[in-house]
């Protein structure tokens, strides 16, 4: 059986469900093998997918080919993410790796929620895997429920998707729901993928926040930064959950937290290695310093016989005198004397063979002696190198510090920006600082400094007093780089500000651009034409307003944290040349 779709021709194909919302057939396309909706389609779902199949997005499933009427083909996976959950592979999986894998959903529908448009069908069934070498990758799937809200639609009211995986707000008197409704599913995911249990059992249950706080705070979840961010996915009021964009953020967070900790784990187990190793080579020193003792004992054992030898020797040359003087006294006795003469003789013969004897042992012993200590020797300077190399790699494991300068002029946000990350909340004022603050914060290693108020255009004693100023303190710290920061307005003013700051610095790494003055966020086109307009610069142009978080900023400043690894720029001398 084949099926032209678009007058291209798809073969083998083999009806695999049938039902009121149409029919899904399995079927080939040359060698790829595909499926293929059969439904009808209304304007608002074709539209979706033509803009799914213009710009595709990473995790949601690859849109293949539509004929705006009634067929839809996509690429065709190894299985949804319920029979994931049910396999072998999927139990085998640490609590990390369960995570990377719900963080492709949350990247779904982060995608999808980008471009406006809810899933409003999302869970497990509607979300399908494939294996790629040793590789999981988790797509999204089913446009049959989607929507897409623009600026005249805000809110949704038709009652979809699946009971269980329905929103608090499906519930209400008035139904009105946004793409909220998403984040509740991916919070009864995340849930059953970390302890392996459905938490919606029963329809009551949704509307039951004491029950949802209990299982979440059970024992199953001993990590409270996963609980925290279960409780903001899974709250009853859709104001206060949390966006994909959040909850993207926190989980990136939370995986590298989980990798810091597991890197430490396999850290002091190399160090339990080296200590024992350490321990083994002290154990061996020992033992070589008890066989050197023991030669030692041999030594002097040798040398106290060789002295009894000696002295029996000196005994029986006596005893040799005194019979050579008896010799004397009578002849008849002569011979006698002479054989007990030649027996001493041979006796004092034997003693000198035995005595060369033990000088050889002892010179012997002297020299295993030697060898022990040498030996000792090699081992004590192994056991230092080895304590220097760890010190050496203890010294490059940790970052070295960066020093970043805000640089604005008046009313352009920098100190709201300081302030923020330090923990306060102040709202946006129209000044500056006057002294140069600084701020450290621990986790990128690096120190934010809050310039003070940039008069060069002022009086000649003001711009005399600024020039003085910077000079002076740009001359006593190391200045790793400047951040500029101004106030979102228009383009030709935002150009000279950058222009004026470039006089000066020559090269920025970051431009902050904030916006203030009225609720109004800063639009995605808008950010492209700014980039674009602003790559006279060579700089990376970040943006931010007053509802940003401490938490955005402190991302913003990670990322420019890790752009100046490579960067050297020497900013001693900058003021110098404008100083009398």
């Amino acid at each position: 059986m084949s099926i032209l779709i678009n007058s291209i021709e798809y073969t083998n194909v083999q009806s695999i469900q049938n039902g009121q919302l149409g029919n899904i057939y399995f079927a080939k396309l040359k060698n790829e093998e595909v499926v293929i909706k059969e439904l009808s389609l209304k304007e608002q779902e074709i539209n979706i997918l033509e803009n799914l199949m213009s710009k595709p997005l990473n995790n949601f499933v690859k849109i293949i080919d539509c004929d705006r009427k009634s067929y839809i083909v996509m690429e065709r996976g190894d299985g949804t993410l319920t029979d994931l959950l049910q396999s072998q592979d999927f139990k085998q999986l640490n609590l990390l790796q369960k995570i990377k894998l719900f963080q492709q959903i949350v990247n779904g529908i982060y995608e999808l929620h980008s471009r406006n448009i809810i899933h409003r069908d999302l869970k497990p069934d509607n979300i399908i895997y494939f294996k790629q070498k040793q590789k999981i990758i988790l797509k999204l799937i089913d446009t049959g429920q989607m929507n897409q809200l623009n600026d005249k639609v805000q809110f949704l009211t038709d009652i979809v998707g699946t009971e269980n995986y329905r929103a608090p707000e499906y519930y209400l008197q008035n139904i009105k729901y946004n793409e909220k409704v998403d984040i509740w599913v991916l919070g009864l995911i995340f849930y059953h993928l970390i302890t392996d249990q459905i938490l919606i059992q029963k329809r009551r249950q949704i509307r039951d926040q004491q029950y949802l706080i209990q299982k979440i705070e059970s024992n199953q979840i001993s990590n409270e930064n996963i609980q925290e961010l279960l409780l903001k996915m899974l709250e009853q009021s859709y104001h206060l959950r949390w966006s994909a964009k959040q909850i993207k953020l926190e989980l990136q967070r939370i995986i590298e937290n989980i990798e810091l900790k597991e890197e430490l784990q396999k850290l002091r187990k190399q160090f339990e290695v080296f200590e024992n190793k350490y321990i083994t080579i002290m154990d061996t020193n020992q033992s070589l310093q008890n066989q050197i003792q023991n030669l030692n004992q041999k030594i002097s054992q040798l040398d106290q016989q060789l002295q009894e030898s000696n002295q029996k020797y000196n005994n029986q040359i006596e005893t040799i005198k005194k019979n050579q003087a008896q010799i004397q006294i009578g002849q008849e006795i002569n011979t006698n004397f002479k054989f007990q003469i030649s027996q001493l003789e041979q006796q004092c013969e034997q003693l000198k063979i035995e005595q060369d004897q033990y000088k050889n042992q002892i010179l012997f012993l002297q020299e295993e002696k030697i060898k022990y200590l040498e030996q000792n020797q090699i081992n004590q300077n192994f056991n230092n190198k080895n304590k220097i190399d760890q010190s050496i790699q203890s010294d490059q494991i940790s970052l070295k510090h960066k020093k970043l300068i805000l640089f604005g002029l008046p009313g352009a946000g920098k100190t709201w920006i300081f302030s923020k990350l330090q923990g306060s909340n102040q709202k946006y004022q129209n000044k500056s600082t006057k002294d140069f603050l600084e701020q450290f914060i621990n986790d990128h290693n690096i120190t934010i400094v809050d310039s003070p108020v940039f008069l060069d255009q002022q009086s000649y004693d003001e711009r005399e007093v600024t020039y003085n100023n910077y000079n002076s303190y740009f001359q006593k710290n190391q200045i790793d780089d400047i951040v500029l920061v101004v106030q979102y307005q228009r383009t030709d003013l935002m150009k000279s500000q950058i222009k004026h700051c470039l006089k000066y610095f020559k090269n920025i790494t970051a431009v902050i651009v904030t916006k203030f003055i009225n609720s109004e966020i800063i639009t995605q086109d808008q950010k492209e034409q700014l980039i674009n307009q602003f790559q006279f610069c060579n700089s990376i142009i970040y943006f931010t307003n007053k509802d940003s978080s401490q938490t955005e900023l402190l991302d913003i400043f990670y990322q420019i944290r890790i752009s100046l690894n490579q960067k050297q720029t020497n900013f001693k001398e900058i003021f110098t040349k404008y100083v009398n």
